[in-house]
């Protein structure tokens, strides 16, 4: 067999179980929204809204493999649309908080005024970026806590530098 010919069926192989597994995912995602119009208390609106958080980062990691086979043939695109840095910031932050809590860390988010508007760019792949660091500081923290930062420097009167970092007491990397 070619190489040619098996990146095609690896390509085949996950444009195929990426269906398979959106597809349920979406049925979730779909049905959080249900539920939150629905009559729920405080606490139970929280918790569904974690879940279609949680979804849709896993829906954007889903997509994301299909994307490897695209990078792997040079056809990777970013979306550039608008998004905000707190926002992701905030639900990762919301995502995590239950795993951190339960080692006993503290899990907090910063942000500067500044930070406090829209960009350009693809926010997705940030978050889900943003997501696996934190991910990872929780896993290999023991004792302490993780801090998301966002920052940012105008480098012109319509460009900035968007700085996120995820710092924590673990070992680090």
């Amino acid at each position: 067999m070619h190489l040619y010919e098996m990146n095609r069926l690896k390509g085949d192989f996950l444009a195929t179980m990426s269906h398979e597994i959106r597809t349920p995912l979406n049925g979730v995602i779909g049905m959080t929204s249900v539920l939150m119009d629905s009559t729920l208390s405080k606490d139970q609106k929280d918790h569904v809204q974690i879940i279609q958080r949680s979804g849709n980062l896993l829906l954007n990691i889903i997509n994301d493999v299909l994307d490897f086979s695209k990078l792997e043939s040079g056809k990777i695109e970013l979306v550039l649309a608008p998004f905000n840095a707190i926002q992701l910031m905030d639900t990762v932050t919301e995502v995590m908080w239950r795993q951190a809590h339960s080692k006993g860390l503290v899990i907090a988010s910063t942000a500067a005024v500044s930070a406090r508007r829209n960009y350009l760019g693809d926010g997705g792949r940030i978050g889900q970026i943003l997501l696996n660091l934190a991910s990872n500081a929780v896993k290999f923290t023991h004792a302490g806590g993780i801090c998301i930062d966002v920052k940012t420097t105008d480098t012109s009167s319509t460009e900035s530098v968007l700085t996120i970092s995820v710092v924590d007491s673990g070992i680090g990397i």
